[in-house]
């Protein structure tokens, strides 16, 4: 899970060593993040559940451990390289998703 892995990491050093694993991690998001969007273009008349507490508990303690990690001096441009494949695939999925939607109007 992304939030242990960031959770361990209190130092450049220990940020560089979890690096296959936080790249890793945010290729599994957005991976979740794909497949989630596939389903609901797919099924349009789903409804689209509301976050759980458990999920917003998820998400607010992602984000923390994001930012308290990010204060680690270099920390900004080694995480920039972990999320760099998975935005670079959200990024081209979203392309090729606007671009279907435009061909189909």
């Amino acid at each position: 899970m992304l939030t242990a892995e960031l959770s361990k990491v209190q130092s450049r050093q220990d940020l560089l060593n979890a690096g296959s694993r936080l790249k890793s991690g945010f290729n599994h998001m957005v991976d979740v993040m794909i497949a989630a969007r596939e389903y609901y273009e797919s099924h349009p008349a789903a409804e689209i559940p509301e976050l759980t507490d458990q999920d917003q508990e998820y998400s607010d303690h992602l984000r923390m451990e994001i930012d308290r990690v990010m204060r680690i001096e270099g920390a900004d441009k080694l995480i920039a390289k972990y999320q760099e494949e998975a935005v670079g695939r959200l990024h081209l999925f979203q392309k090729r998703l606007l671009e279907k939607k435009l061909k189909i109007l």
